[in-house]
């Protein structure tokens, strides 16, 4: 059995090359237990062949990669084999351990056959294989099932049995029960609900080894990461913190840059009038020579100082639609049940105004999709009516891109099904190019586009159609962060109607403009944006899971109602939150006045430097020069410090019963 605390890898000067065009080069890193590094990036940059890397199935074209001896790496496979379809979900989990799975396979043949001497020496190898697995494994395979959302009545189905989100989760869970030193996942949360999501998460926080994962959930990126690893910009960043801390680092970094672009082109502007009025007079052509040489330098440095970011960025805004009545949607006892199944939908009653934004949550099989897909008319409902208002046009984006393209159609003949309008093919090209989709994709079958290029394809298509009533149904699926974020800039613009299902949270916070959920078949309004919902639903059922849901949940003392006993518990959790906060927030404050002042003597030194008076005197000019450098670095100190407290306030502040403000008075009872 591997030691986790003497296990490390090391990627030195990583690159890889696909069809002649570079994806990364220039990547290292160094890992050790407790780091979990975010790989992030837009689609194509290398995310999942620089992680295949890791888990030693792909070669670097230069560079290397060291792991300690004996270091045992998780990493979630591909594809499922015919035979694995026809296992039962637990067993397939449990062969993570080949041990643990020949040992059960001799128990039940020793058991169908009385073979008690055999059993005998199976009691003492199943002591063994505990040891060395860990107590119990089957028990600890049967919590990460129940965790990502498996009900324990479907553990002996075989894999065949389930959809192909659910063989997703099945795929993680078996890595999870792995015990590596080294856990790789390739978007973990692509197939997860929100409760699987937030399980995940802590599980991660808690993971004791080495993670190097890719996602494109903000909030789980922000929660889980303490190293990030951006790909797609013209050099690779290896960076302590969270995607958040890294983005606004990057953010000032580029504005620290733009303003050294303005200066330099002041200096350039400088030497270009001195030229200008002393190219051609004799006596001063070697000045003016000297100062050409100087402007060629100069500009090469401005170049170097130009976004770093490489390739193009989705980026977009719905067009106006035309305006459509007050109620864009109007459901009225509405009942479905499922063929040869249970009741899904019961008795559902909601009107869905015009330039409402509405997120539905529900547990997975609540029925969401269902509802979508009666609004559209895609499914007849067994009783009840969906009205759409008048001129209400809508458009519907579904989770499952099979339900919506033509797989043989080529690109553009599947644009042109999709938007059924009369539009030139100008128009169409154009609206194909703004979403990313340039002429190289035209002629290329829609069964050949990655999962990111198909949901462009589908939001091109939405674009096209005009509508003032948008159906979403996790339509960030598949989109890197980049695409993710351009969409809930267009959403957020949007004037019509949004009624959507997603488990991305920065989508949910960001455009909901209201919370409803699918509860026993009915919708239940709550009258929250998603961060109340999410600070006074979710997280405390997380906290405090009802009885009926779980074994965890500890019941309060014989004399303390469950009220009291919750008040008791939020009250010592805000005194203890209230303690670790002040500090933190008093250092922030001493930080942010300091870098305040130490930007002010930055911008100083910036402008006596800028003097043409100053490039006279040689001395003073390198005397500034060493004092900036020095408030340059102090001011990266105080930025990095300000990132890590901000983060660490921000993780408290987040777990704050009912997100209430802390008095001194609460505090000190």
């Amino acid at each position: 059995m591997s030691f986790i605390s003497t296990m490390k890898i090391t990627a030195t000067n990583l690159s890889k090359n696909y069809s002649g065009e570079e994806l990364f080069s220039g990547v290292s890193f160094e890992l050790e237990p407790g780091r979990r590094l975010a790989v992030t990036g837009p689609n194509g940059c290398g995310k999942s062949t620089l992680l295949s890397m890791l888990a030693g199935l792909t070669r670097a074209d230069s560079g290397s990669i060291n792991r300690s001896q004996g270091l045992k790496t998780g990493f979630v496979a591909q594809d499922l084999e015919d035979f694995e379809l026809q296992t039962p979900l637990l067993e397939f989990v449990l062969s993570a351990l080949p041990d643990w799975g020949e040992f059960w396979s001799r128990w039940k043949k020793a058991v169908s056959e009385d073979d008690k001497t055999q059993l005998g020496h199976l009691a003492r190898r199943q002591a063994e294989i505990e040891q060395s697995c860990g107590y119990n494994p089957e028990y600890r395979a049967e919590k990460i099932l129940t965790g990502l959302g498996f009900e324990k009545a479907r553990f002996n189905l075989p894999l065949e049995h389930f959809s192909g989100g659910w063989r997703e989760r099945a795929r993680l869970a078996r890595v999870l029960l792995q015990g590596t030193d080294l856990l790789i996942l390739d978007e973990p949360t692509n197939h997860l609900d929100m409760e699987a999501v937030l399980w995940l998460e802590n599980y991660l926080v808690s993971f004791s080894g080495i993670l190097v994962l890719v996602a494109h959930d903000r909030f789980f990126l922000d929660k889980v990461a303490t190293h990030v690893l951006p790909l797609g910009f013209d050099r690779p960043y290896f960076r302590p913190g969270n995607y958040s801390s890294f983005e606004k680092w990057h953010q000032e970094t580029q504005l620290l840059r733009e303003k050294e672009r303005e200066k330099i082109s002041g200096e350039i502007k400088h030497l270009k009038n001195f030229v200008d009025r002393f190219r051609y007079k004799a006596s001063k052509a070697r000045q003016a020579q000297a100062r050409l040489a100087k402007m060629d330098s100069l500009e090469s440095r401005k170049k170097k100082l130009q976004s770093d970011r490489s390739g193009k960025r989705l980026n977009f805004s719905w067009p106006v639609p035309e305006k459509s009545s007050r109620v864009a949607i109007t459901c009225s006892e509405l009942f479905f049940r499922q063929p040869q199944g249970p009741e899904l939908l019961k008795n559902v009653n909601f009107q869905l105004f015009d330039g409402q934004k509405i997120a539905l949550m529900g547990q997975n099989g609540s029925g969401k999709s269902t509802l979508f897909k009666l609004i559209t008319g895609r499914t007849v409902p067994d009783s009840g009516s969906i009205k759409l208002g008048h001129n209400t046009r809508p458009a519907y984006f579904t989770q499952h891109q099979t339900e919506t393209l033509a797989a043989q159609n080529t690109v553009l003949a599947e644009i042109n099904r999709l938007s059924s309008r009369d539009l030139t093919q100008e128009e169409v090209r154009s609206v194909l190019g703004l979403f990313l989709l340039d002429e190289t994709f035209w002629d290329r079958k829609v069964q050949s586009l990655s999962g990111g290029e198909k949901s462009r394809l589908v939001l091109s298509s939405l674009f096209l159609i005009r509508a003032n009533l948008l159906l979403l149904d996790e339509p960030t699926n598949h989109l890197d962060m980049e695409s993710r974020e351009a969409l809930v800039a267009a959403l957020k613009d949007f004037p019509g109607a949004v009624f959507m299902t997603a488990h991305d949270r920065f989508l949910l916070s960001q455009v909901a403009g209201e919370v409803w959920s699918l509860e026993n078949g009915r919708t239940v309004e709550h009258g929250l944006d998603f961060d109340e919902y999410y600070q006074r639903v979710v997280l405390m059922d997380q906290a405090d899971p009802d009885p009926s849901h779980g074994q965890n949940h500890r019941s309060p003392g014989k004399n303390q109602s469950p009220h009291k006993e919750k008040k008791r518990q939020e009250a010592r959790i805000r005194n203890q939150l209230y303690r670790e906060l002040q500090p933190l927030k008093k250092e922030y404050a001493e930080k942010e006045q300091n870098l305040e002042s130490s930007l002010q003597r930055q911008e100083e030194l910036e402008s006596i430097m800028a003097l043409p008076e100053t490039y006279q005197e040689p001395e003073r000019f390198k005397e500034l020069n060493r004092q900036y450098q020095d408030v340059c670095a102090q001011n990266d100190r105080l930025m990095h410090r300000l990132e890590e407290l901000e983060q660490k306030i921000t993780e408290l502040e987040a777990w704050k019963p009912l997100n209430k403000e802390i008095t001194r008075d609460e505090a000190e009872k």
